[in-house]
């Protein structure tokens, strides 16, 4: 690793919601997360699990029993024709983030990141979701749009902004 990777935590995010990923039931983890948790320690890698937005109390307890305590809340919606993102998860996402929050709570359980994303178009939306108990926030239909960029940008200073100043 470089000096800057040694001085960054690296990450790699677990995606058990995929919508894309059609046939099998990937509802049931139990066998394979406790496998992830042993590699990954292996080389000081944190797992993040992307939850869906509907149905994921029961990954977030399996994930929890194997000692993953970092989520994100959430992935794209399922439908017909592929999968719903953005603005229309954002009710669903913040629903989410209380509900992983107060679980791991009454599991006895410190959650290491809670990652909270759908529908951040604004920097008041971010700040809904670290009010809601997400420790990050995530944006991404949003980044789609190139001319978005720099508006992403713009909340992310703000946001580096009112963490420096708490």
């Amino acid at each position: 690793l470089s000096r800057e990777a040694k001085d960054h935590e690296v990450a790699a995010e677990l995606n058990l919601s995929c919508p894309n990923c059609p046939g099998l039931d990937r509802s049931d983890y139990k066998n394979v997360l406790p496998l992830v948790v042993r590699r990954s320690a292996l080389c000081s890698l944190q797992i993040i699990v992307k939850l869906p937005p509907v149905g994921y109390l029961p990954l977030v307890r399996q994930a929890l029993d194997t000692g993953i305590t970092s989520f994100h809340c959430c992935n794209t919606l399922p439908t017909p024709g592929g999968g719903l993102s953005g603005q229309p998860l954002k009710l669903l996402s913040l629903q989410a983030i209380r509900d992983v929050r107060n679980l791991a709570h009454a599991k006895g359980y410190g959650l290491r990141n809670l990652i909270g994303g759908g529908g951040i178009r604004r920097w008041e939306d971010a700040m809904e979701y670290l009010a809601a108990g997400a420790t990050n926030v995530a944006v991404g239909s949003m980044l789609f749009n190139p001319f978005n960029w720099a508006h992403a940008r713009d909340i992310a200073t703000r946001l580096l902004q009112v963490k420096m100043s708490v």
